[in-house]
């Protein structure tokens, strides 16, 4: 169970700071203003932690 956290833990991490590099590009890509950066990076880290529960959960079942 343990190695399951840390790997959720890891992956966590891995994804959040990659979004954080492309977030600049996908800025100037949309042409976003600073606000509604701020309300994807929200969007982004919530769906994140959905999915990191769910896989909680998965590795309760194993």
């Amino acid at each position: 169970m343990i190695r399951i956290l840390a790997f959720t833990l890891v992956i966590s991490v891995m994804s959040a700071t990659m979004f954080n590099i492309v977030l600049p590009e996908i800025r100037a890509d949309f042409g976003l203003s600073f606000a509604q950066v701020s309300w994807v990076t929200s969007a982004y880290l919530l769906d994140l932690c959905g999915w990191n529960r769910h896989l909680r959960e998965a590795g309760r079942h194993l």
